[in-house]
């Protein structure tokens, strides 16, 4: 770039004498100094609700949830971890589509191609990481933000679309 900064999803190539930029807080899961989840609108500390019954009607687990914000995000079973970032309605809607286009294409080589779904889904995001130009590290779909969700759909529904056509999805 011109003036001598890094794009945010850009990965430094070895040689270009400067290193690689996180890409937070376009993607990544915010955590303040003492490892407590921050809500990625305000920056404030998110408050883990054992039940999630108040935010969808049934209890699904435990959430972290905005205490002023309407952000939330689940939790991984059987544990306090986050999905991903907290998340308001449309950045909850931006996930969902990226995973309506993107979850054919790993499933489609778990199933029809007898993959292991570890190894669908570790294909497919190394795949998406490099579409998006990221590391595979940072590509989830969970952390990233919506621009990047957009991206997603933007690079996977040609090939969801495909699949589909050919009846495979």
């Amino acid at each position: 770039m011109p003036d001598g900064t890094v794009p945010m999803f850009a990965p430094a190539p070895a040689d270009a004498g400067w290193t690689y930029i996180p890409l937070f807080p376009a993607v990544g899961v915010p955590y303040d100094a003492d490892g407590r989840l921050l809500c990625n609108y305000c920056a404030r500390r998110a408050v883990l609700l054992e039940d999630s019954t108040p935010v969808y009607g049934l209890d699904h687990g435990p959430l972290w949830r905005c205490p002023s914000c309407p952000a939330w995000v689940g939790c991984h079973r059987g544990s306090h971890d986050p999905l991903g970032r907290l998340a308001d309605l449309e950045l909850r809607r931006a996930k969902q589509a990226a995973h309506r286009f993107f979850d054919p294409l790993w499933r489609h080589a778990e199933r029809d191609c007898g993959w292991s779904r570890r190894r669908a889904r570790g294909a497919a995001y190394a795949w998406l990481a490099g579409e998006l130009g990221i590391l595979p590290d940072d590509c989830h779909i969970g952390w990233f933000d919506l621009a990047h969700c957009r991206r997603v759909v933007a690079v996977c529904r040609p090939w969801a679309d495909r699949l589909q056509a050919r009846g495979f999805a």
